[in-house]
């Protein structure tokens, strides 16, 4: 007997069930949670086909990195075609930022290798991600994913020098995540809506710090 979360009973699903021979039933669908099938006597296999969990296998993302989708399926052939819909978590737009057409394999988890590039992004209005895989009726959805860009600012005093200091990267919702010096620049993983609001350098008590955005990189000039 099959029953939902609530012990009803479950009609109208679909089912795949393995005969001790290896043969399977081709179409199928569960009748008051119960399966009917005339077969010999031994050992059965019984699967619903469906789609079982979908999940990001890394997170947060970061933008132009690879990422990984991962989903888990059962009763289904591999082969089998899936739709994968990739949205803005915030839900506010019911288009898919991009849609990916796969197949499942024999093994699961399925894992799909995806780039959340700035040009898909443009319209992402909040700072996460969730992914949607469907196959025929059957669908499962992702959690939320936060999507980070790597700022880029270069800290100068008057004379031109870059400065090497402690310092915090303020933004309109809050500082940067981590900010990191090297090679005479500052990296900063930044939530994908978030705007620079102010720079702070506790090291340089007393001077200003303005910044200019010239080809995509953040320059920092110390003043004062």
């Amino acid at each position: 007997m099959v029953k939902d979360q609530f012990g009803e009973a479950v009609s109208g699903l679909d089912y795949v069930l393995t005969f001790p021979d290896g043969k399977k039933t081709k179409q199928a669908k569960l009748a008051e949670g119960k399966v009917r099938e005339n077969g010999p006597p031994g050992s059965y296999k019984f699967a619903l086909k469906m789609l079982v969990d979908a999940a990001w296998k890394d997170t947060p993302l970061e933008v132009d990195k690879k990422t990984t989708l991962r989903i888990w399926a059962s009763g289904y052939d591999a082969g089998t075609d899936i739709t994968i819909e990739i949205f803005d978590a915030c839900g506010l737009s019911r288009a898919p930022l991009e849609t990916l057409q796969k197949k499942l394999a024999a093994d699961y988890p399925l894992e799909v290798e995806w780039t959340p590039t700035a040009a898909k992004l443009e319209k992402l209005a909040s700072n996460s991600l969730i992914f949607t895989a469907k196959v025929g009726t059957s669908a499962a959805t992702s959690g939320p994913a936060l999507v980070n860009r790597r700022e880029v600012f270069e800290v100068k005093d008057e004379s031109g020098q870059p400065v090497n200091a402690d310092l915090s990267l303020w933004f309109i919702d809050g500082p940067a995540l981590a900010t990191e010096f090297k090679e005479n620049k500052y990296e900063a993983l930044v939530p994908w809506s978030w705007r620079l609001l102010a720079i702070d350098v506790s090291a340089q008590k007393g001077r200003r710090a303005g910044f200019t955005d010239a080809a995509g990189e953040r320059e920092v000039l110390l003043s004062g």
